[in-house]
C-alpha cells in the first residue's frame, strides 16, 4: 500500500519530501525526536524478514524472499507460534540470520510430513533453495498431490499447463449455437445509446441552463418576452440547444463512423445492419428526444430563476443526484438486462430513456416499450407545461431561487 502522508503536525523532511509510507507496519512519531529514517537502513517485521534482508543486503531481495515470509505464516498457521521469536528484536534478528527453521512436526507431529517439507522449503537460509515465487509453491504442492493420488509426472504436469477455453452458448444466438460478437454488439450499441442521452444531457441542458441565466442577468429575457410568449422563447431554445449539440454529435459520430470503416468495414457493416434491425435506430431516437426534453425544458425553467451558476445549486444538486443512478444502473443491464431492478427503474419515466436503451438488446415486450414511451411522453409534456409557467415567472422576478418559490411560480401563486 502507498499513501503520502503530509501535514502540519508532520512536516517534511529536511529536503521538503513527503514521507513515504510502503508498509502499516512500520512508523514513527517524529514528535518524540527520534530521527529521520535513512535509506538503505534495515526495516520490516523481524520474525518474517528473510535471512538477507536482515543482514542489509537490498540488493539481494527476490520474489523467493517473499516465499520465506509465506513460510513463516504457515509455520505459525500450523503451531500457532511464530517461526522465530525471542526476548528481543536483536535476538530474533540473530535466529533469521542464522537461518535455522524449525521443523514444523517438532510442534506438530500429527502433521503430514509432506506439509512440513513445504514449510522447510520456504523457509531455507538462502534464497535459490526456496520456490522462487508463490506460484511455484502452488504449483509444486499441487503436482504433489496429483503424483500422490496416482497420477502419472507428465499428466501431472499437463494438469499445471491447462488453460480452459470458456464459450458462451445461446439459443438466441445468431448462429444457434455459439455467442459471437454480432450478438454482443447489440448490448454494447444499446450501452452507448444510454451513455450518448446522459451526455447529451449534461452538455446540452448545462448550455441551456447557462444561456438562459446569461439573459436573466442582463435583462434579455425581459425584452423577448415582450414580443413572444414564454412557451415560445422555451420552445426556441431548446430546440435551439438541441440542434446544436445534434450538430456536434454528428460531427463526432461522422469521425468515428469513419475511423470504424477505415479500420474494420466488417464490424462497421454489423453495426449498420443491427441498428438497422427491427427499426432499433428509431428506437433510440424516441427515448433520446423524450429524455433530451424532459431535462431540458427542467433546466431552462431553473435558469429563469437564477443569474448566476451559484444560485443553480440549490436545484441542481438534488436533479444531479437523479442522473447518477441510471449511470450506475446501465452497467448492470449490460451484463443482465432483465435484472429486477433495471426492468423497476426502466419504468420511472426520468430513467425511462437511459435504461430502456440499456435494455434494447434484451427485446423487451412490446408493450412494456409502449407503456415507457406513453409515460415518458406524458412525463415530458407536463414538464413542458411546468416549465413554460416557472420560465415566464422567473423571467419576470427577481424572487430568491428555492423550492418554495418554483412551486408558487406553476402553481401561479408566485
Amino acid at each position: 500500500m502507498r499513501a503520502w502522508c503530509t501535514g502540519p503536525r508532520y512536516p517534511a523532511g529536511p529536503v521538503g519530501a513527503r514521507a513515504f509510507v510502503t508498509d502499516l507496519g512500520l512508523a514513527k512519531d517524529i514528535r518524540t525526536g527520534s530521527r529521520f529514517t535513512r535509506s538503505g537502513e534495515t526495516l520490516g517485521t523481524p520474525a518474517y524478514m528473510p535471512p538477507e534482508q536482515a543482514r542489509g543486503e537490498i540488493a539481494a531481495l527476490v520474489p523467493a524472499s517473499d516465499v520465506w515470509a509465506l513460510g513463516c505464516v504457515l509455520y505459525e498457521c500450523c503451531t500457532g507460534a511464530p517461526a522465530f521469536d525471542g526476548e528481543s528484536t536483536v535476538e530474533i534478528v540473530g535466529k533469521v540470520v542464522a537461518g535455522r527453521a524449525p521443523a514444523v512436526r517438532r510442534s506438530r507431529p500429527d502433521l503430514p510430513a509432506a506439509l512440513d517439507a513445504v514449510v522447510a522449503r520456504c523457509l531455507a537460509a538462502v534464497a535459490p533453495a526456496r520456490y522462487p515465487h508463490a506460484g511455484a509453491l502452488r504449483d509444486a504442492r499441487r503436482t504433489e498431490l496429483l503424483t500422490a493420488a496416482g497420477v502419472a509426472p507428465a499428466v501431472a504436469q499437463e494438469v499445471q499447463s491447462f488453460r480452459p477455453e470458456v464459450k458462451a452458448f445461446s439459443p438466441n444466438a445468431a448462429s444457434g449455437g455459439e455467442v459471437s460478437m454480432r450478438d454482443r454488439i447489440p448490448s454494447f450499441i444499446g450501452l452507448a445509446a444510454g451513455f450518448l442521452l446522459w451526455s447529451l444531457v449534461i452538455t446540452g441542458a448545462s448550455i441551456l441552463l447557462n444561456s438562459v441565466m446569461e439573459e436573466k442577468s442582463n435583462k434579455i429575457l425581459e425584452v423577448l418576452l415582450s414580443s413572444a410568449s414564454a412557451t415560445e422563447i422555451l420552445t426556441g431554445k431548446v430546440l435551439g440547444v438541441a440542434m446544436l449539440t445534434l450538430s456536434v454529435l454528428v460531427v463526432w459520430g461522422g469521425i468515428g463512423t469513419f475511423g470504424l470503416l477505415s479500420a474494420s468495414p466488417q464490424t462497421a457493416a454489423t453495426v449498420g445492419q443491427v441498428l438497422m434491425h427491427d427499426g432499433l435506430v428509431f428506437y433510440f431516437i424516441a427515448y433520446m428526444v423524450g429524455g433530451y426534453l424532459m431535462y431540458a425544458v427542467l433546466f431552462a425553467a431553473i435558469g429563469a430563476f437564477c443569474e448566476t451558476p451559484r444560485d443553480a445549486q440549490t436545484l441542481m444538486g438534488p436533479i444531479m443526484m437523479i442522473l447518477v443512478v441510471p449511470m450506475l444502473v446501465m452497467q448492470m443491464a449490460l451484463t443482465s438486462p432483465d435484472a429486477p431492478v433495471v426492468k423497476v427503474l426502466s419504468w420511472i419515466p426520468f430513467f425511462t430513456p437511459f435504461l430502456m436503451s440499456a435494455r434494447a438488446p434484451s427485446d423487451p415486450p412490446l408493450i412494456e416499450i409502449v407503456l415507457t414511451l406513453i409515460g415518458m411522453f406524458a412525463t415530458a409534456a407536463l414538464m413542458v407545461w411546468i416549465a413554460g409557467r416557472a420560465f415566464r415567472a422567473g423571467a419576470l422576478s427577481d424572487v430568491k431561487l428555492s423550492w418554495k418559490s418554483l412551486g408558487r411560480a406553476i402553481t401561479g401563486r408566485g
